[in-house]
């Protein structure tokens, strides 16, 4: 099998996921399921409705769509050979992966066997019955493709006692997919310094990385970068530690986990040490993983990591100036192209970020979908702002939002944080008495709301700040089930 985990800068992609399927076979049943679990999971996914007729030329929206998606999951089923159209969609899938730009094709065998695809009995009875239709050059050009395709890495389904459910299958693939998407503008060179300080010098003995830098500049978005590239190479243990403070204060935690990873090759991130006291405890504890053990700590303090022994460090710089771009660009217009009519606002803004990463995010997505004229409006508000207070800043985005959209993030911060996307929306279904789904994707697309690699809701600690303060201003605030004050007075939930 040929390994095609690329480490490269990526394009911003209109879609995540492009799914190739049969619809005959799996529309219905596995493909279904799986696009309803990668929209639970927030990924943007294209997935064709329509039913081809033989012979039919590929749309040009299709082709747009293969264009500008960043995964494609194939699922080969037992008739997909039997359309030119999916036929045709494989080849233009591979024709896009060979271009790089850091895609990745995810092939599912849904009850075929892998081994001489093209040459299997469905397969080759159906690529006979295409010579009625088509000359034996796009015939050759389709099988090749097939075998192409079989040489990737993939998931096989079988049938037999013993064997993994198909919901299990869906769930491997959103784990997967969740390591290929999430890798945000000026990820992959951030990444590649930390993995250079991590595998560098000899594998003897636990080596420790410091990741340090100002708030919010992207020291958690680099450690589970880093986190989720190596997540498949060869440690024992992988394990990410936050609230570590909380961890450390149960002594029975701590002797349980030590007890299992004591002398194992562990790959461990402990995030977010702000203490003294923590660190040496940390470290004391992480010279007691095996030899060849990777170790990352994030904090703001440089000082604190070297005054412990941490040489290694890498700290987090703020965007460059084409990076800020590409940020704004992209949450702006979900596009890697700009109008000149827009170029003098977006120098604005990254004037006035300085290239802060997520005041850039936070900007740049408040103003998707606006006019030049409605952008200078916006943009002097934040322009207004003294010392580019983030709160400040977050606030702006909160009240261009509709009413019900404001109440609504004021009810995942107080009581569905960090549960499942597909909770979330029952939940505000239940409350509310409407779909939420339109409203969760202004949320996700104005940046005040993010989905984790577990498919759980979360808010950035800057807008759970916000939020508070807000709430602290209204004595009370619309619905009595959201009511933030506890009868003590303090704060529910954030």
């Amino acid at each position: 099998m040929q390994s095609f985990r690329r480490w490269v800068e990526p394009k911003a992609f209109r879609y995540d996921v492009f799914l190739s399927f049969r619809g005959w076979d799996t529309r219905f049943s596995f493909t279904g399921f799986l696009y309803k679990g990668l929209f639970d999971h927030g990924f943007r996914t294209f997935m064709d409705d329509r039913e081809i007729d033989k012979g039919s030329q590929i749309p040009q929206t299709l082709r747009e769509a293969i264009e500008d998606s960043r995964v494609f999951i194939v699922v080969l089923s037992a008739n997909f050979a039997s359309s030119s159209f999916c036929l045709d969609e494989v080849v233009l899938i591979l024709q896009e992966f060979a271009k790089g730009k850091g895609r990745w094709i995810l092939p599912v065998f849904y009850y075929v066997d892998p081994s001489h695809l093209a040459d299997s009995d469905s397969y080759k009875r159906a690529l006979e019955d295409q010579t009625e239709w088509f000359d034996s050059q796009r015939i050759q050009i389709w099988k090749t493709a097939l075998s192409k395709l079989a040489t990737f890495s993939g998931l096989r389904l079988i049938r037999r006692n013993g064997s993994i459910l198909e919901y299990q299958y869906i769930e491997l693939i959103l784990k997967e997919v969740s390591r290929h998407v999430t890798c945000p503008v000026g990820l992959s060179h951030r990444m590649s310094k930390v993995n250079k300080l991590l595998f560098s010098g000899s594998d003897v003995g636990v080596h420790m990385v410091g990741i340090c830098g100002e708030a919010r500049i992207g020291k958690t978005t680099v450690a589970r970068g880093v986190y989720n590239f190596n997540s498949d190479t060869g440690f024992d243990h992988y394990c990410y530690f936050y609230n570590v403070g909380d961890i450390l204060s149960q002594s029975r935690f701590v002797n349980e986990g030590m007890a299992i990873l004591n002398q194992k090759k562990v790959f461990a991130i402990f995030e977010d040490i702000n203490d003294s006291k923590q660190l040496k405890n940390i470290i004391e504890l992480a010279y007691q993983f095996g030899s060849g053990s990777k170790v990352i700590i994030t904090a703001r303090n440089k000082g604190l990591l070297q005054s412990h022994g941490i040489e290694s460090i890498y700290e987090v710089e703020r965007f460059s100036k084409t990076e800020a771009f590409q940020l704004l660009i992209l949450k702006s217009f979900n596009s890697t192209s700009v109008s000149a009519d827009y170029v003098t606002i977006f120098n604005r803004v990254e004037t006035y970020a300085l290239g802060h990463p997520w005041t850039l995010e936070v900007i740049g997505s408040n103003l998707s979908g606006k006019s030049v004229e409605n952008c200078e409006s916006a943009l002097l508000k934040y322009e207004s702002i003294t010392n580019r207070d983030i709160q400040k800043i977050l606030e702006e985005s909160f009240n261009a939002l509709e009413k019900c959209q404001q109440e609504m993030l004021i009810h995942i911060a107080l009581k569905l944080k960090e549960l499942e996307l597909g909770v979330v929306e029952d939940e505000l279904c239940n409350y509310y008495k409407v779909c939420p789904k339109k409203d969760i994707r202004v949320l996700l697309d104005k940046s005040l709301i993010k989905i984790n690699e577990h498919g759980q809701v979360t808010l950035h600690p800057s807008t759970q700040d916000m939020i508070r303060d807000k709430i602290a201003r209204f004595e009370e605030y619309g619905k009595q089930e959201i009511q933030p004050v506890s009868k003590n007075g303090s704060m529910i939930g954030i």
